[in-house]
C-alpha cells in the first residue's frame, strides 16, 4: 500500500496508471476500489485578462493492493482529506491461517512379498492377458495393467495411512509411562481444583522436560558418533532435522488442482493472445525440414535393456499407480509382453 503517484481513476487513467494496472495484473495483485483519494484545488490566474479560475483535480493515487480480493471484508476512506490532500484509507482483511489437511499416503505392503512366487504369478497372468501376435493396442494396454495390478494386489496389497509427525526414538518406554502419568495428574488436578496436585504436576512436568532433553541429546550424540565420514554426518543431521528445517508441503493446506490453478495464474507474465492470433499461428505453414525420423520394430531384449536402464534412474511415480520399482523383480517376465505392446503401438501409428 502507499502513494504510488499513478492515477487509477476509471474516468482518467493516464499512462502511468495504465502501466501500474499492467504491473499489478502481471503479478496477480488487485487494487481495492477506493475511487479518488487525492483532492487538489489550484487557483489559476490568466496572465492576459487577470481572470482567476479555480481548478480542482481528483485522482486515485493512494492504493492498497491485495492478492486475494475475496478476503477484503470491507474498505473505507475518510470523508475529508486526512493528511495534506490525501484521504485516510483502510481495509478489514481476513488473514487467517489455513487449516492443515490430513496427509494420506497410499503405498504397497511388501512385508509378505515373495519374489519367486510373484514372478511365477505375473508370468501366468501375462501369458493369458497379452498373447503373442495380438495387435489391438488398447486391449493390450488394459490387459497388461489389469493383470499386473491384480497380481500385485495379491502379493503386495495397497495400504493407506495418514502421515504422522516425526518420531521420537529417544523417548523410552519408561519416559512414555511417566508422560502418561503426568497427563493423568493434570486432568485430576483440573477436575478437582486441588492446588497441591497442580503444583505436583508442574514439578513433574519440569523434571520430565529435563529428562527428555537429556535423552534426546544423548540419542543425537550416538547417531552422529556412528557416522563414519563427513557425508554420513550431514546425512544424519538432515535425517534428524538439525541441518535444514523441513518446510511444510503446500499440499498440506491446498488441493493439487487449486495449487496448479494458482501458480498458473501468478506465472502468467503477459495477457494471452487473441483467438484470431492463435488461429493464424496454428495455420502458419511449418518451416521446411530435412530431418527424418522412422520407427522400427523392437525385440524383447531391447525392452529388457531399456527397463534396466530406466530403473536405475527412475525417481518419480507413475500416474497409473504402477511404479516401475514394483516390477523390478519381473523384468524378464514383463519384457515380452511390453515388446508386444510397443510393436503394436508402432504398427498402429505407421
Amino acid at each position: 500500500m502507499g502513494d504510488l503517484n499513478s492515477d487509477l481513476s476509471a474516468t482518467n487513467v493516464n499512462e502511468e496508471g495504465r502501466d501500474l494496472e499492467k504491473l499489478l495484473e502481471e503479478n496477480s495483485y488487485h487494487p481495492v476500489p477506493f475511487g479518488p483519494t487525492h483532492h487538489q484545488a489550484r487557483l489559476r490566474v490568466d496572465p492576459v485578462t487577470g481572470q482567476r479560475t479555480l481548478r480542482e483535480s481528483y485522482t486515485w493515487i493512494d492504493v492498497i493492493c491485495v492478492s486475494l480480493p475475496e478476503r477484503v471484508l470491507s474498505h473505507q476512506k475518510s470523508s475529508e482529506p486526512f493528511i495534506q490532500v490525501h484521504d485516510y484509507i483502510a481495509i478489514d482483511y481476513a488473514f487467517g491461517t489455513a487449516a492443515a489437511r490430513e496427509m494420506v499416503t497410499a503405498s504397497r505392503d511388501f512385508r509378505r512379498y515373495d519374489a519367486a512366487l510373484f514372478r511365477a504369478d505375473v508370468g501366468r497372468a501375462l501369458d493369458d492377458a497379452v498373447p503373442a501376435g495380438r495387435r489391438d493396442l488398447t486391449t493390450l494396454l488394459r490387459n497388461f495393467y489389469s493383470a499386473t495390478t491384480t497380481v500385485l494386489d495379491r502379493h503386495a496389497p495397497m495400504s493407506v495411512r495418514a502421515a504422522r509427525g516425526l518420531s521420537r526414538p529417544w523417548c523410552s518406554g519408561e519416559l512414555r509411562r511417566r508422560l502418561r502419568e503426568r497427563d493423568r495428574l493434570y486432568r485430576t488436578a483440573r477436575r478437582s481444583g486441588n492446588v497441591e496436585l497442580l503444583l505436583e504436576y508442574r514439578r513433574i512436568r519440569k523434571e520430565l522436560k529435563i529428562r527428555m532433553k537429556e535423552a534426546r541429546d544423548a540419542y543425537y550424540s550416538r547417531q552422529l558418533a556412528s557416522a563414519g565420514d563427513a557425508a554420513s554426518r550431514w546425512s544424519a543431521l538432515r535425517r534428524l532435522g538439525l541441518a535444514r528445517p523441513t518446510l511444510p508441503s503446500p499440499l498440506q493446506f491446498f488441493g493439487a488442482d487449486e495449487l496448479v490453478s494458482h501458480y498458473a495464474s501468478v506465472t502468467n507474465l503477459g495477457a494471452p493472445c487473441a483467438r484470431e492470433e492463435l488461429d493464424e499461428i496454428l495455420l502458419a505453414a511449418p518451416a521446411p525440414s530435412v530431418v527424418g525420423f522412422g520407427l522400427s520394430r523392437v525385440e524383447a531384449v531391447d525392452v529388457l535393456g531399456a527397463l534396466h536402464e530406466c530403473s536405475s534412474r527412475a525417481r518419480g511415480w507413475s500416474r497409473d499407480g504402477l511404479s516401475l520399482r514394483y516390477l523390478q523383480d519381473v523384468f524378464t517376465v514383463v519384457a515380452p509382453a511390453l515388446d508386444e505392446i510397443f510393436n503394436a503401438s508402432i504398427e498402429e501409428r505407421t
